[in-house]
């Protein structure tokens, strides 16, 4: 037989078992805001041994002190017919059990009006293990889990809060690494270099007592935030923070049988006045403590506008370059090379030009770099290559004799096979000649990628094309570097060229220079010609070749063709 609707709903609200079996705790309250209900749910959740224990007692006794002060305004006003921030909508809050021990539950309250009376039923959920969980994960989410100490989600918190209040006080900034952990790491083990960096960040925590924020950022960084004082320097604080560290790190630490001693290397920005937002915090002091690393090692360095201001024009230059390259904004030039003693043009080296659609240049030294480091040099050096190989073709149907252009190339196009095999398609594509190719290539180039970009030049070799060691005397070079490198030329830096004619022995360093790269079986170019003194004292000495503004400056490639040479 069918059980209507309302005879079920009778049935229940008849019966205990409803009540007395639900998970949440019930209890009802009149409208005095006197207790006369509760389930069995609501006993076990406060602590009362039985239903008497609360009936007829105030429902502010369950309540945190806040609550329960404010409780009786709450009820009036709803029964003005206001409404209540506590009426129909979950809530969490701190309710009280009989024992006074603060916990959280989730609530919702709804009124019934029983015969003319007003009666309200709190449903209640306690949720002292959903918050215990809750913290663990903040625990695990804020918290570094090595060292206990904030994490960078942690210091992220910290730089919102200090924007969001329109900070008035300077603050620096500085990301302490630990200079020597990779070492430790590797002589040692992980499990030590962890040990390691538990020690030190109680130790520099300690140091740092008095910043505003100190924790872990990641692997062997903290972070330290100091409220600048009005009557310190940025320089005073920053010196003071580093003899903090140093004294961290002269103090032994000993990890069962294992004894090391921490060096700091440390990277600093003052803000506001070097980040405008929170974000731009971490990015900035990111940037000064990669450059101390590179340029004050176990040091403090304090980044500049200026650096901030460079690194925005080359990021900036990044996306003109990405365009330049789309909208073929590159040409070339040619510097004539002149073999001085027969008074002829051997060649051009290709020098790379770069013409903005607005009209400005952009020279090579600023656009190089920036191309390298975005991976873009790859694109340009395929550019000035095949340009190369149509100047090439060019001066071949005008039958100028055998023309040879030198073109510069990076240690990345070098070490790279891929460009190599490039080179070696065009060559046969075009039908140039690759003997009338020379590649330049500079010591650094060498030191960058040693191994690939000896093999790279030895390839180039092998096609016929001929290699020149460029801006030689600048770097490092030895002897042993020559013998082993497959060049075919040096070429001797301009900055020779500046101090001839000044002293003796600078004339007798070019002179010694020349005869002993000729030993050695090299031919020499001589770059940075730009008088008739210069050049008559390199034609005594008999130098192969020579380049420079006092026989032309770059030329376009219809001026190179036409260019007789008049000396």
């Amino acid at each position: 037989m069918d059980i209507s609707p309302a005879t079920l709903k009778a049935a229940l609200i008849d019966s205990d078992a409803v009540f007395n079996n639900s998970h949440d705790a019930i209890i009802a309250m009149d409208s005095a805001s006197t207790i006369v209900f509760t389930n069995d749910a609501a006993l076990a959740m406060f602590g009362y041994a039985a239903a008497a224990d609360l009936i007829g007692t105030r429902i502010e006794g369950l309540m945190n002190e806040r609550h329960a002060l404010r409780h009786a305004g709450f009820v009036a006003r709803h029964l003005q017919g206001d409404s209540t921030p506590m009426m129909n909508n979950l809530r969490r809050i701190r309710a009280k059990r009989a024992s006074g021990e603060l916990f959280p539950i989730d609530i919702n309250v709804f009124h019934i009006d029983i015969k003319k009376t007003r009666y309200y039923f709190g449903f209640i959920r306690d949720m002292s293990a959903v918050e215990e969980k809750e913290a663990q994960l903040k625990s695990i989410a804020y918290f570094d889990v090595t060292t206990e100490l904030p994490n960078a989600n942690s210091f992220r918190d910290f730089l919102i809060y200090l924007y969001q209040e329109d900070m008035k006080d300077d603050y620096v900034i500085a990301v302490i690494g630990v200079h020597n952990m990779k070492n430790i790491n590797a002589t040692y083990g992980f499990e030590v270099g962890d040990a390691v960096i538990q020690v030190v960040g109680r130790r520099l925590k300690s140091a740092m007592r008095d910043a505003a924020f100190f924790g872990r950022m990641v692997g062997n960084q903290f972070v330290a935030a100091h409220r600048l004082q009005p009557e310190r320097t940025v320089d005073g604080h920053l010196a003071e923070i580093r003899d903090r560290a140093a004294e961290v790190g002269d103090a032994p630490i000993k990890i069962g049988d294992v004894q090391v001693r921490a060096h700091f290397t440390i990277g600093a920005i003052t803000i506001p006045k070097l980040a405008e937002t929170a974000d731009l915090v971490t990015k900035h002091a990111e940037i000064a403590y990669g450059d101390a690393k590179r340029i004050a090692p176990q040091n403090v360095h304090h980044l500049s506008q200026s650096r901030l201001d460079a690194l925005s024009f080359s990021a900036s230059l990044t996306h003109k370059l990405v365009d330049a390259i789309r909208n073929e904004e590159f040409h070339l030039v040619l510097q004539p090379k002149v073999d001085i003693g027969a008074s002829r043009v051997t060649g051009g080296e290709a020098l790379l030009r770069w013409r903005r659609p607005t009209g400005e240049p952009i020279g090579p030294d600023v656009f190089v770099p920036a191309a390298e480091n975005a991976g873009l040099i790859a694109d340009i050096g395929r550019f000035v290559f095949i340009e190369s190989c149509a100047l090439l073709r060019r001066g071949a149907t005008r039958s100028l004799g055998p023309l040879k252009i030198a073109i510069n190339a990076s240690p990345h196009q070098l070490a790279d096979p891929r460009f190599i095999d490039f080179v070696e398609a065009t060559f046969a594509d075009s039908g140039v000649d690759p003997a009338s190719a020379e590649f330049e290539v500079t010591e650094t180039a060498v030191a960058a990628f040693p191994e690939r970009v000896v093999a790279g030049l030895n390839r180039l070799r092998a096609m016929g094309a001929s290699v020149a060691l460029d801006d030689f005397g600048t770097g490092h070079s030895s002897l042993t570097m020559l013998h082993d490198l497959p060049i075919d030329r040096v070429k001797l830096d301009r900055a020779f060229m500046a101090n001839l004619g000044q002293s003796v022995r600078f004339e007798k360093l070019v002179e010694n220079s020349v005869r002993m790269m000729r030993d050695m079986g090299y031919a020499v170019t001589v770059e940075g010609v730009e008088t008739r003194d210069v050049h008559d004292f390199l034609l005594a000495l008999g130098v192969d070749e020579a380049q420079g503004y006092f026989y032309a400056r770059p030329l376009s490639p219809d001026a190179f063709w036409d260019f007789e040479l008049a000396i």
